[in-house]
């Protein structure tokens, strides 16, 4: 579960190249996050990380660390 602070993950949103792969609206998203009603998994193993001051290759890392810890 990635997180991000709604003012960074606006910013995101409209962001060049997002055009026809996902949400664009700032309006509907500041509407989901009002309502708690951003997609969350009820079940199953959940790693959580908030990306708000990461780069994409950044949260990548970390995903992957948390998958597989070193021995």
């Amino acid at each position: 579960m990635l997180e991000c602070a709604l003012e960074e993950n606006a910013r995101r949103l409209i962001s060049t190249g997002r055009e026809q792969l996902m949400l664009t609206d700032p309006g509907v998203l500041e509407t989901l996050h009002a309502r708690g009603a951003l997609l969350r998994p009820r079940q199953g193993e959940l790693i959580e990380l908030d990306v708000t001051h990461m780069a994409a290759k950044e949260a990548a890392r970390a995903i992957e660390r948390r998958l597989h810890p070193p021995d």
